[in-house]
């Protein structure tokens, strides 16, 4: 009969059952993870400051008074969102804005792990804070109140720790600050204080210059639908009722801020033409002045109706020249400001356009300008003034204002030209003026002096009345869709995100210690893994004893109908499949190590084989680690080792059990050499003689992984059996024992699977059929419900201790 040959397994094989195996023997760990995974979960979301959003939609509209009086861009913003957006972004508007809020005494309680502020709501308030040193802002003023009454206030500023009690509504000066101190609620106060026994209470004086300066970079404005033109403002910030405020403040500032800046335009335009009215004014008086001196002096009275048509030519070429020195007037003035400032005035570029409004080219200019203007403006807030892109766009209103120069000189140049061409005409009409007298030639020409002024001055009056009215007209276009209302619920820590990654974290953990316990794992479990590594023969299993094994490992006659006992019968049922001849056998037991149940299984088996009658005996030949007489409960003062030494016979070392085909010879006195003693002949005569005496021989051998002492027997054995341990022994045990069948030529060598946990669902446990592997065709199937377990050393020799293994070791290495 040949060999068995061995079997090469795949290095890693997914394996459900030693997965469930796996999950089982670590559930306390994973159980544990989830545990630790939640508790943190939940200190993390009971300390970490919660952090709120608030968030207001408003709409942006374009209509309105702003075009009554045909200024363009004057009063009205035509860049869109992306104006709207760039304004609400800006730093100016936003810190104006903000700024209106009490933010610049924070009031805050600090608890055992976190700080809350108390905005709106603190039993307290500073009232007339003066700051004395600049560094103070933004330190923490700490404040303990005691039962007296009094008020300890400390800071500490460069290490040095300032220090004052006083009492409330009471200026308390200190080398920093000086303030009043109002308590509005002292019951909250002393609830705090009682409850937390330590300084709870402090507050932080802001710079008014970079207060709104966090709130600023947390800003959010988005556009939420281009074409209905509406936008998102959001904030996200640790206290709720003041995220809410600051949107809402925010929102409304801006729907006003329309009106404001529109009015603030309209107003200056009024200012200008009040400006003017008092200089028209003046010559309006001077004229009537001049035609009641004229009255007098003459002594006439003449009637103003001239109706000749020189004097109405007259009046239109004095009408128009007026006109046209006005408009000289702005150009001059326009262009002289730009020479000294180098700027170009929004007010007067406002009254030119309303001046030149017919002038298409003039106000391309002046649009295109405006554009350009408001375009570096906004990319000025993304960028310094170097940028590439904000250099080209100067370039570019360079060019532009250069071009509205010329255009103005040009323009001038042509007004000039076109007075001289008014003055000339205005002579010649005076000259065929000289025949009619004299009296009345100059009272006519005071009166449409007086007139042409009279004109002017009500055109301008009108003009006032205008603007007057567009001021009164401007109401807020813009409108907030969605106010910012009070979260109760913070966005972070979200409670159900939080929770559900702790999960996912120990989910995670549990996973990777599953994986690395099935990439480590290292045991033999089930009959399925022992086909897996080796074609030796299967003799059977035996479950583990669930009860803690007696000092006497004989259990099958404690029992006879129990699960051990039916798992012995099994095994030697199977036992007449390897050899069926006639005669007495020797059944040779070993194993890798020790404590996978050799010795047990010895005894059990001879004394389920002493039940069918057969004379058995059991011999120790572990002489290094015997354990047949604790096995049996019997003296080892002789045995084995003085047997083959020739120092007592065998008969007299032969010792019966309770059974009565049932004996048994221990391993005696441990000698210095005992591979020696069992190689010798007197081994041999010594077995022959007993085969004239007993049916089945069984002997318990040294562990052959450990050392060789038992490889002799376990050759000449008609039944050579090697005992796995489940959950026991290692898979790299099949490496040793197909080395030993190969190389020791050892034939019939069998396995039993010792120590099996019962019970169909647990992996390894539900065994289905096995036998004897030589091709006989027979097998048994067994579900126990019982088993036995028990340990024996860890180390072979005398001096072997077994270390205890750390917790890490523990946790990655037990199944």
């Amino acid at each position: 009969m040949s060999a068995p040959v061995k079997k090469s397994a795949s290095p890693i094989d997914f394996d459900l059952g030693l997965v469930l195996h796996i999950f089982q023997k670590n559930v306390i760990y994973i159980v544990l993870f989830y545990l630790i995974s939640l508790m943190s979960a939940m200190l993390y979301i009971r300390y970490q400051r919660e952090i709120f959003k608030s968030s207001a939609v408003i709409q942006i509209t374009n209509a309105g008074n702003s075009k009554v009086l045909d200024f363009g861009k004057v009063l009205e913003t035509e860049n869109g969102l992306d104006g709207v957006v760039e304004l609400m972004r800006s730093r100016n508007f936003l810190k104006k804005s903000i700024s209106q809020l009490p933010i610049q005494v924070g009031y805050f309680v600090k608890g055992t792990f976190k700080v809350n502020e108390q905005y709106k709501s603190s039993p307290y308030e500073i009232e007339d804070f003066k700051v004395h040193n600049p560094a103070i802002y933004g330190k923490s003023i700490f404040l303990k109140f005691k039962p007296n009454g009094q008020i300890e206030v400390s800071y500490i500023l460069n290490d040095v720790r300032q220090a004052i009690s006083a009492r409330p509504n009471t200026l308390i000066n200190m080398p920093d600050l000086q303030f009043k101190l109002a308590v509005n609620n002292l019951s909250i106060i002393n609830d705090y204080q009682t409850n937390l026994k330590k300084d709870v209470f402090f507050f932080v004086i802001n710079d008014p210059e970079t207060m709104a300066d966090p709130y600023i970079a947390k800003l959010e404005i988005t556009v939420l639908n281009y074409f209905a033109k509406t936008l998102r403002i959001s904030l996200e910030e640790n206290n709720a009722k003041k995220t809410a405020d600051i949107i809402n403040t925010v929102a409304t500032d801006f729907i006003n801020y329309d009106v404001v800046k529109k009015s603030e335009s309209a107003q200056k335009t009024i200012d200008f033409i009040d400006k003017q009215l008092s200089y028209v004014a003046i010559d309006l008086k001077d004229c009537e002045q001049k035609m009641q001196a004229f009255r007098k002096e003459t002594k006439t009275s003449i009637n103003r109706d001239f109706t000749s048509g020189y004097y109405y030519k007259i009046d239109n070429i004095e009408k128009e020249l007026v006109q046209k020195k006005y408009q000289v007037n702005l150009i001059k003035d326009f262009i002289r400001q730009f020479n000294e400032t180098g700027a170009i005035d929004v007010l007067s570029l406002q009254i030119l356009g309303a001046e030149y409004k017919s002038d298409y080219f003039l106000m391309q200019k002046m649009r295109t300008i405006d554009d350009l203007n408001f375009k570096r403006e906004r990319y000025l807030k993304e960028a310094n003034p170097e940028n590439k892109v904000i250099k080209e766009v100067e370039s570019f209103i360079k060019k532009e204002k250069e071009e509205l120069l010329k255009s103005l000189l040009l323009l001038e140049l042509n007004l000039t030209q076109r007075i001289s061409e008014l003055e000339s005409e205005l002579k010649q009409v005076e000259i065929k003026l000289e025949g009619i007298p004299s009296i009345e030639i100059e009272f006519n020409r005071l009166n449409k002096l007086y007139s042409i002024n009279e004109s002017f001055y009500n055109s301008l009056i009108n003009k006032k009345a205008e603007y007057s009215i567009a001021i009164a007209g401007f109401v807020p276009q813009n409108s907030i869709l969605e106010q910012a209302v009070e979260s109760r619920l913070p966005i972070y820590p979200n409670r159900n995100t939080i929770i559900a990654t702790a999960l996912g974290i120990a989910t995670v953990i549990s996973v990777v210690l599953l994986a690395l316990r099935f990439l480590m794992f290292n045991n033999i479990t089930s009959i399925s893994e022992i086909k897996k590594h080796t074609d030796l023969a299967i003799l059977g299993i035996v479950p583990k004893y669930k009860k803690e094994i007696p000092v006497s490992q004989l259990l099958v006659d404690k029992n006879p109908k129990s699960s051990i006992s039916e798992a012995f019968r099994s095994i030697r049922a199977n036992l007449q499949f390897i050899s069926n001849e006639s005669g007495a056998k020797v059944i040779a037991i070993t194993s890798s190590i020790s404590g996978e149940g050799k010795t047990f299984v010895a005894i059990n088996l001879a004394g389920i084989i002493a039940f069918a009658g057969k004379k058995v005996i059991v011999l120790d030949l572990d002489m290094r680690k015997p354990k047949i007489h604790i096995g049996f409960d019997a003296p080892n003062v002789r045995g084995m080792s003085t047997i083959l030494i020739g120092k007592d016979r065998f008969e007299d070392c032969i010792q019966k059990s309770a059974l009565p085909n049932l004996q048994f010879i221990t391993a005696g006195p441990i000698p210095p050499n005992p591979a020696e003693l069992i190689i010798s002949p007197i081994m041999d005569r010594f077995i022959e003689e007993l085969k004239q005496i007993y049916d089945i021989i069984i002997i318990d051998n040294p562990p052959i992984g450990i050392v060789s002492d038992g490889i002799p027997n376990i050759q000449k054995a008609d039944y050579p059996v090697f005992i796995f341990r489940a959950n026991y022994s290692k898979k790299t045990f099949f490496e040793n024992i197909n080395t030993i069948v190969d190389e020791k030529n050892i034939k019939n060598l069998s396995i039993i699977l010792n120590g099996v946990e019962a019970g169909g669902n647990k992996y390894g446990y539900s065994y289905g059929s096995y036998g004897y592997g030589y091709g006989y065709g027979y097998g048994y199937g067994y579900g126990y419900g019982y088993g036995y377990g028990y340990g024996y050393g860890y180390g072979y020799y005398e001096e072997d201790e077994a270390p205890k293994p750390s917790f890490l070791k523990r946790l990655f290495t037990r199944s």
